[in-house]
């Protein structure tokens, strides 16, 4: 699985950490190290994964997450358009 082998930043670019720890899915900000998602991962027999729960972080101090729900999901889904991005181009 794509996910099990991560994504580590190899420049000042890239800002993500991204990781997958038994079934959570972690993804970090690289330059603060800061955990902003944490994806709750149901394995599929494809060797894919459906995510059951997402916790976004809510700390005014670290992250200014949106109010609706939705804009947050868009903003995981693209971090994690951009890990494939990334792996793919490797």
């Amino acid at each position: 699985m794509l996910l099990q082998r991560g994504f580590w930043p190899r420049d000042m670019d890239d800002r993500w950490v991204i990781w997958l720890e038994g079934d959570t899915l972690r993804c970090w900000r690289s330059w603060t190290r800061t955990c902003l998602y944490e994806a709750l991962l149901s394995p599929l027999p494809d060797g894919g994964a459906t995510c059951a729960v997402l916790h976004v972080l809510d700390d005014p101090e670290h992250y200014h997450r949106s109010p609706q729900d939705e804009i947050e999901l868009d903003r995981f889904d693209g971090v994690l358009a951009l890990l494939l991005r990334e792996t793919r181009a490797a």
